[in-house]
Order: structure tokens, then C-alpha cells, then sequence
């Protein structure tokens, strides 16, 4: 595979876990998120000074991926960033009294999903099977030249950046060898800008192949869900003029798909169908965040 091969390829993995991980938080937080890839300098000179000295002391998952040949990869985050995301989610579902262990547990479980989801993206990519298991915390904190970082915003609140640490083997296996990307490729390491493009996040929610016990209490929360058919804007006057018998014309034909909106935010488009004489709706699309 070219460097330049190489590069598009991993700016797609990058891309992946940047618009899984945001599309996950957005639907269990019902906030806004943004995060941003930081380019590449920027989070290397970040990574060798003051972080550097911090990344042992944050929280970090690992999670074994069965590609040939094994590969694995590690999230990681400040205690400030995972405990923020873990409560926001908890307190998004309702739940005042929470603990420590729930709050890691959620944010473990929110985390995973995005690895999951990277597994699917693999599994594309090389024309195979990837799982994606929990393997625990990496032995040792990630080397700099293995890790990628991703300013985040949640709402108003500008939180510490989330690492995603991509280790020799993976980058082998993304490269299409069985060892690390070679120096010509890894010169050339690939840049990190703008914005991750939108893409389907149909495992955003869906756990790792070997889920740990523990997020069972994660996984029953319940979220509101809602099929819009269409919305029409009217003047005062005509708001007022409406009796029993009106008719509001919809912004949607007949043909349209009617929109899956969970947590205020759309996940996905689909037709409307009738089982045993109830309304349901048969999915035709899942979507990123919000519209």
C-alpha cells in the first residue's frame, strides 16, 4: 500500500471514531458535542510535555481486535473528562443518587461503543470478521507516536482532550502487513484536521462482542423515543383559526420517511408500517446527530 494509500485510509479510521464517539454522546447526553481532531504537531508537543507527565494517572481501556494477525487498541482520558461524561450520561437518564462505579461503568460502556463500531469499520475495510473485545487497561501508557487526541466540548463545557491510542500492530494491519507501518509511511503520519466527515452510526449503541458485566445497569436505561412526520410553521392567526376538522399541510410528502428522533436528536429515517393493528416503523436508515 502507497503513503498516500496508507494516510486515507487511517484519516478514515480517525474519521470513524470521531463521528461514532460524538453521535454516542449525543444521543445519551441529549447535549450538543463537538469534537475536534488536534492536528498532528499540535498533540505531539501536547503528549511529550504536560500531558505526558498526566497520561499514566488517566483512564484507559483496551480492547483486543481478532485481526490477523491480533492487533488491539486503547482509549484513554483524563479523570475529569471520563467522570464528566459518565455523569452527564447518568444524569441524562434520570438517575440523581449515583456512584463512582456507575459513573466509570457508563463511561466505559460509551467508549466501547465507538470501539465497536471501529471493529465494523475494520471488518469492511479488510473483507473480514473483526470482534472486538475488552481486554483491560493497556500494560503501560501508550507511547506518544501511537496517539491521536480529539478536543471535546460537551455543551458549554470545554473538557480535556481524548486520546485514541493506535499501537504498531494496528497500524500494521491498516497498512495490509503484518508488522508496524514502515518509516516512509510513518513519516508521513496521517495529519489529524477538521472536522470528522458525518457517517452512518449504526453501532454507536451497540456493545463490544464480550461486554463486561458491570454496564448491564447502563445498558436498560431507557431513553424517549419519537417518530416525527413533519412540521409546519403558521401565523398567530391561523394557529388561532384552527377547529376540530382543520388541516395542517405537513413539510413532507406521503412518500417522504418519517423521522426516529431519540433523546431530541435523529438517529434515523424510516416508513411507516402496521403490525397487527398497531402503528410501527420499518428503519431505512440510520443517521449521524441531529438532522
Amino acid at each position: 500500500m502507497t503513503p498516500d494509500a496508507f494516510n486515507a485510509r487511517f484519516e478514515g479510521f480517525l474519521a470513524e471514531y470521531d463521528a461514532r464517539l460524538k453521535a454516542a454522546l449525543e444521543m445519551l447526553t441529549g447535549e450538543p458535542v463537538t469534537l475536534t481532531p488536534i492536528p498532528r504537531d499540535d498533540a505531539q508537543s501536547l503528549i511529550r510535555d504536560a500531558l505526558h507527565r498526566d497520561m499514566a494517572n488517566w483512564t484507559w481501556s483496551g480492547y483486543a481486535l481478532g485481526t490477523q494477525p491480533p492487533s488491539a487498541i486503547h482509549v484513554g482520558a483524563s479523570e475529569l473528562t471520563s467522570k464528566a461524561i459518565g455523569a452527564k450520561i447518568l444524569l441524562a437518564a434520570g438517575i440523581e443518587e449515583i456512584t463512582d462505579s456507575d459513573v466509570n461503568d457508563s463511561y466505559s460502556e460509551v467508549q466501547q461503543s465507538a470501539v465497536a463500531a471501529l471493529a465494523q469499520w475494520l471488518s469492511r475495510q479488510l473483507g473480514a470478521d473483526i470482534a472486538c473485545t475488552v481486554s483491560g487497561s493497556p500494560p503501560k501508557t501508550p507511547d506518544a507516536a501511537d496517539c491521536w487526541l480529539f478536543r471535546l466540548k460537551m455543551d458549554d463545557q470545554r473538557l480535556d482532550p481524548v486520546c485514541l491510542a493506535v499501537p504498531a500492530a494496528l497500524q500494521g494491519v491498516l497498512l495490509g502487513t503484518s508488522a508496524g507501518a514502515p518509516e516512509e509511511v510513518q513519516a508521513q503520519a496521517p495529519p489529524v484536521a477538521g472536522n470528522a466527515p458525518q457517517t452512518h452510526p449504526a453501532a454507536a449503541a451497540v456493545p463490544a462482542a464480550a461486554a463486561d458485566p458491570s454496564i448491564g445497569r447502563i445498558l436498560d436505561f431507557e431513553l424517549p423515543l419519537r417518530v416525527s412526520f413533519g412540521k409546519a410553521h403558521l401565523p398567530l392567526r391561523d394557529v388561532l383559526k384552527l377547529t376540530t376538522g382543520s388541516i395542517i399541510e405537513l413539510d413532507r410528502s406521503i412518500s417522504d420517511p418519517v423521522e426516529i428522533v431519540v433523546n431530541n436528536r435523529v438517529i434515523g429515517r424510516g416508513e411507516v408500517v402496521v403490525v397487527e393493528g398497531n402503528y410501527g416503523i420499518r428503519i431505512q436508515e440510520i443517521t449521524t446527530h441531529g438532522g
